[in-house]
């Protein structure tokens, strides 16, 4: 695996994403926040496309999929 050398600001980006996703996921565990149900392959999805987005890479999928309604 080739290692990618992460910037002081993309460090900060990522620090700054992973305390939002911290902070939704306390809203959503704590009722403050309500969330329709994904599936285990939506919730796999968007952790990889988190996880691209992170390493600089580009995603074939979109990361959100289409409201079902």
């Amino acid at each position: 695996m080739s290692q990618t050398t992460v910037t002081p600001s993309q460090q900060r980006a990522n620090d700054r994403r992973d305390e939002k996703l911290a902070e939704i996921e306390a809203q959503i565990r704590d009722g403050r926040l309500k969330v329709r149900r994904a599936s285990r392959r939506e919730l796999a999805e968007l952790r990889e496309a988190s996880r691209r987005k992170a390493q600089g890479g580009g995603r074939s999928t979109p990361a959100v999929a289409p409201d079902d309604r």
